[in-house]
């Protein structure tokens, strides 16, 4: 047992854009890479979902660890239903946040992916620090 506490030392910030509908709970085909841990591990402190045209009824954006070979589904975020982006509706956003960090390894399920289950586009930002 660590004997100090482990501060991130350096910001992370990384995002991607999911574009692809995207079914497999287990084996996505078509997720894309979000976050990397560093080598020495990393904290994840908050997730951003945001769509960038209309949403789809029962859209949901699946956030997946992933380990070289594996993926394991971590969570499942349900998007608001937006039919028509205008000045008055804007796009569905999430927010996912972690106030004392989601520990990741520098090794391991230390890849965070996600997934558009409707193909509905969104961009997922991650926002972190490195140990």
């Amino acid at each position: 047992m660590a004997t100090t506490n482990a501060f991130a030392a350096t910001p992370h910030i990384e995002s991607n854009i999911a574009t692809v509908a995207e079914t497999g709970l287990t084996a996505p085909a078509s997720a894309v890479l979000c976050f990397t841990a560093a080598a020495g591990g990393s904290r994840i402190h908050r997730i951003d979902i945001q769509q960038v045209a209309a949403t789809a009824a029962g859209n949901i954006m699946n956030l997946f660890w992933y380990d070289g070979s594996n993926y394991r589904l971590w969570q499942s975020v349900k998007m608001d239903t937006v039919a028509a982006v205008s000045a008055t509706a804007p796009p569905a956003r999430a927010t996912l946040l972690f106030p004392d960090g989601i520990p990741v390894p520098g090794t391991g399920l230390n890849r965070l992916y996600a997934a558009t289950y409707s193909g509905d586009d969104a961009v997922v930002t991650v926002y972190g620090g490195d140990l």
